[in-house]
């Protein structure tokens, strides 16, 4: 019992201080736009946008899956079947959604690191490798946006993280034109097995 008040206390510690300490009016429109990239609405139409690019076809169904596999039915099933309330709920809490019950784990971070994962994957040791390493960036602020916004506990996020990068590993050993780098015509490019 002692250990899961030290994880408690921790949350409720790290959650108040961001949510919180971090408090300034001017970076609520940016925290909005970074959870914004973390919705399924807003990945979906990134994925489906991406076909209009040679990479984006060539890896549409792997992020597809990582999208679909990861932030649906993972971070969705996990929420069922782990019911946990919201910090939105405690008195101090001033949450920017209203969003109050199924709380773990943090579906935008779920589904921001299967899709950035899975993109730094396939693109390490390419010309276009930044495009991974942004992506796990722009994930870790989609994240820290939820727990600013009062809707996701730390361990929401971290828990998040976890289930993402697992779900980007299963595509990534599923797909083996993204693991072996065959996607990429480009000899020059092709990642290094």
């Amino acid at each position: 019992m002692t250990s899961m008040h030290t994880v408690y206390g921790w949350d409720l510690q790290v959650f108040r201080a961001i949510h919180l300490g971090w408090h300034q009016a001017w970076l609520n429109p940016i925290f909005l736009i970074f959870t914004g990239l973390g919705d399924g609405n807003t990945q979906t139409i990134l994925v489906l946008a991406g076909l209009l690019t040679r990479i984006g076809r060539r890896l549409f169904w792997p992020l597809a899956c990582a999208l679909f596999f990861g932030g649906i039915l993972g971070a969705q099933g996990l929420k069922h079947l782990l019911p946990r309330d919201r910090p939105s709920q405690l008195p101090f809490s001033h949450p920017m959604q209203s969003l109050f019950y199924n709380s773990f784990p943090s579906g935008h971070t779920t589904s921001s690191m299967a899709l950035a994962l899975l993109l730094f994957l396939a693109l390490y040791k390419t010309k276009k490798a930044w495009i991974g390493y942004l992506a796990l960036v722009l994930t870790v602020f989609v994240g820290l946006s939820r727990i600013y916004l009062g809707v996701h506990w730390p361990t929401d996020v971290i828990g998040g993280a976890f289930c993402g990068a697992l779900f980007a590993s299963l595509v990534f050993l599923a797909f083996p034109q993204v693991r072996n780098g065959t996607w990429n015509d480009d000899p020059v490019a092709t990642p290094a097995v």
